[in-house]
């Protein structure tokens, strides 16, 4: 629910690289993309990032961390460029900006903060069904212009159950633990 579309760009590597040259940054140094080594996943999404920054310009240095490091490093908001994989648990977009965008977001890794963004939450927080998904489209619109995260990769992933197993709770920090799952009976 409150999905909207993002704009498609129909080649965004030469959009990166014209933006790029217009601004006129340069780069002195690789930026340091940091990933976990827990996941081969980042690992492979690392090394296709890399290859397409580059045909942007963009220098990439590819900084594979031990799982705490990491976790640590992204957590702490210290890391230069990361990937981060995060699922808002709840079916509701407010929650989702919220937790990421607002600027006391316990998932705003990037230190965003926008004034607009945060009374534009706070102003729908009360607010129920569609209103509530409606009025968040403002802070949505800013946080898109601003782009303070690259959202690269949308993982799939799917869970069969079946009711031979017990003992499967999912973690909100999206994992299960097999450990603690058997066979009924």
């Amino acid at each position: 629910p409150g999905y909207v579309p993002a704009e498609e760009v129909a080649d965004p590597v030469a959009e990166a690289r014209a933006l790029i040259e217009a601004s006129g940054v340069t780069f002195d140094e690789p930026l340091d993309l940091s990933f976990s080594a827990g996941d081969a996943v980042q690992e492979n999404v690392a090394i296709l990032l890399q290859a397409t920054l580059a045909e942007a310009g963009i220098p990439v240095e590819l900084r594979k961390m031990p799982v705490a490091a990491y976790s640590d490093t992204v957590q702490s908001k210290q890391a230069e460029l990361a990937i981060w994989t995060d699922l808002p648990i709840q079916p509701d977009p407010v929650y989702a900006v919220a937790l990421m965008y607002s600027t006391t977001g316990v998932a705003n890794f990037a230190n965003y903060s926008e004034a607009d963004v945060d009374a534009a939450i706070t102003s729908v927080s009360a607010d129920i069904g569609e209103a509530r998904m409606a009025n968040v489209a403002d802070a949505v619109a800013l946080i898109r212009e601003d782009s303070p995260i690259g959202w690269m990769v949308e993982q799939f992933w799917l869970l069969g159950v079946s009711n031979d197993i017990v003992g499967l709770n999912f973690n909100t920090c999206q994992y299960y633990k097999v450990s603690e799952m058997s066979f009924a009976g």
